[in-house]
């Protein structure tokens, strides 16, 4: 089916990673003060992720009750994760994340924020939205 959408067959390897798609990767966003940002490249950060790029799911859950952060993606796409919330991107592929403090006054707080970055399966959902 995909070898259809792309032209040209796909190995063993890659048939595997779009059937089952990668392990969740999960990053802690650490203490940052007001106004400050923490970026990861994904590759970097998580090496074995490699064999998978590029991750197209992305999951933040902002356990802060009175922090919003703004998050950018590959350095042009932004998504703001308000308080106490989670935000989730699919269908975007993601090399590299920031994630800035948007607050003026308050610093956050380590593991209370987290992002969770994978490749999600081919779907006929993903197939669906493919072909418009």
């Amino acid at each position: 089916m995909l070898e259809r959408l792309l032209g040209h067959p796909r190995s063993a390897r890659q048939q595997l990673v779009d059937r089952e798609g990668s392990p969740p990767y999960t990053w802690n966003f650490p203490a940052t003060g007001p106004g400050a940002s923490a970026s990861i490249y994904a590759d970097t950060q998580f090496p074995a992720s490699r064999k998978y790029s590029p991750l197209d799911c992305l999951e933040v859950v902002n356990n802060e009750t009175s922090i919003d952060l703004l998050l950018t993606i590959n350095g042009n796409e932004t998504y703001v994760v308000p308080a106490a919330t989670i935000r989730q991107v699919r269908d975007t592929p993601m090399r590299h994340i920031t994630l800035s403090n948007r607050s003026g006054v308050h610093t956050t707080t380590l593991y209370k924020v987290v992002v969770t970055v994978l490749r999600e399966p081919w779907t006929a959902d993903k197939e669906a939205r493919s072909k418009r």
